[in-house]
């Protein structure tokens, strides 16, 4: 499916690009019913495209409950095996704050969850730096945007000197991320 979806948003057709991620989610939602064991990831992670889907068309509250949906099911996941699916969740809780700091609801529900995000990708450094400093970046980038949504500007501005910091750590690839979740 998601090679489908990427011709029609290069060609700026988003709302094209929605019916072929609905239906995945469909799909998933069936499989997981018969075998989540199996199936559960797979399903959290096409409500996650879902939700950046309906985020780009504007339609916020869609993007909000398909987003909520997949960190509900990471929670879960991450829950039964810790190890395997903290960098899932990590991610999902980025996704799960970007689409609410987009909408500029829920900005200190946000604000905690990427933080819960953030001492996720401390754990995980050690493990595999070079794969997770990229997302920790993407991570801080929000965490500042969140901050000084909420008026919090010296917080916000200490924020550039643990992104250096972070380009520090050893494996970094030293690259610029783009924005979480979009």
């Amino acid at each position: 499916m998601n090679r489908a979806i990427r011709p029609l948003k290069r060609e700026g057709r988003p709302a094209e690009a929605l019916a072929p991620v609905e239906k995945a989610v469909d799909i998933d939602r069936r499989l997981a019913v018969a075998d989540p064991g199996a199936h559960a990831r797979s399903l959290a992670a096409s409500l996650s495209n879902l939700g950046k889907r309906f985020s780009e068309l504007g339609r916020r509250e869609e993007a909000m409950a398909a987003e909520q949906e997949a960190l509900e099911i990471y929670r879960r996941l991450a829950a039964g095996n810790p190890d395997v699916r903290e960098s899932d969740l990590a991610l999902a809780l980025g996704c799960w704050a970007w689409v609410r700091y987009e909408a500029r609801v829920e900005l200190h529900e946000a604000l905690r969850a990427i933080e819960e995000a953030l001492r996720l990708y401390d754990k995980l450094l050690p493990l595999a730096a070079a794969r997770y400093v990229p997302d920790r970046a993407e991570a801080l980038r929000l965490q500042a945007n969140l901050l000084e949504s909420l008026g919090r500007h010296p917080e916000a501005e200490d924020i550039p000197g643990q992104l250096a910091a972070n380009e520090d750590e050893p494996g970094s690839q030293k690259r610029t991320p783009p924005r979480i979740g979009h």
